[in-house]
């Protein structure tokens, strides 16, 4: 049997981490899929851990004194060694760069997957522009697009080891039987023709929905039968809720 430890730097159930777990609840017997996530000591409860967990895959939780703690290394290199991992994947600019280092120390297949990077601070900028520079030292880079496969050949890996692998969702996980008629309208005591327009995804600046709410404001004025709806959270939230109030639309979008 091969292990695998996928190492993923989030608290949440987010596109790519679903796509993880996902992989290992469909992977062969051949291979044994264990999720790893960076932990802080005061932090008791990981919701992405609890949900990889309730599906049947084994988790290990990372733990570090602070968010930059060196000391990372020789945790991941104490769980390769406990959990007898053949291959590391890297699944975001954090995880990369300790991937990275890992593989330094203990030289083993390492692999990532680009799933976007997303530049809405200075930190995120710096990880980003560190996590590129490691890049071409793995044995595969899986880009979600030929966008994003563009952008990790610029960043010096050879064209051998950028396969692309679509997003891609296991639709018997969104069955409409599942939810009851009319749910969103009687939640929101929208009106019964009313016209729905959603949008679906964490609310982050690269997300666009600020574009979104500049268009609403422009199509309320010409429809009245018009409602918005922001289905996720994130970020940028009450920013959008700000937006709403000062365009005059947030009685017409619902979050």
């Amino acid at each position: 049997m091969t292990n695998i430890l996928h190492l993923r730097d989030t608290d949440r159930i987010c596109g790519p981490g679903k796509t993880i777990i996902e992989t290992a609840c469909a992977a062969s017997p051949d291979f044994r899929h264990i999720v790893g996530v960076f932990m802080l000591p005061r932090e008791q409860e990981n919701l992405y851990l609890r949900a990889a967990e309730a599906r049947g895959v084994a988790t290990v939780a990372l733990r570090s004194s602070h968010q930059f703690d060196p000391r990372m290394v020789r945790t991941i290199l104490r769980a390769v060694d406990e959990l007898g991992i053949d291959i590391i994947h890297s699944h975001d600019y954090k995880s990369d760069i300790l991937t990275w280092l890992v593989s330094r120390l203990r030289p083993m297949p390492i692999m990532t997957t680009v799933h976007g990077w997303i530049r809405n601070s200075l930190k995120a900028k710096i990880y980003i522009g560190a996590g590129q520079k490691v890049l071409p030292a793995f044995r595969r880079v899986v880009a979600v697009s030929a966008e994003t496969r563009l952008a990790i050949l610029a960043c010096g890996v050879p064209e051998h080891k950028v396969p692309v692998i679509h997003n891609a969702i296991v639709t018997a996980n969104y069955q409409p039987s599942a939810a009851a008629p009319n749910y969103l309208r009687e939640r929101f005591s929208l009106p019964p023709g009313a016209r729905i327009v959603g949008c679906i995804g964490r609310l982050s600046p690269e997300k666009g929905q600020r574009d979104l709410l500049a268009a609403a404001a422009a199509i309320v004025k010409a429809r009245s039968d018009v409602w918005f709806a922001l289905v996720g959270d994130g970020p940028d939230r009450q920013a959008l809720e700000a937006q709403a109030r000062e365009r005059g639309i947030h009685d017409r979008v619902v979050f």
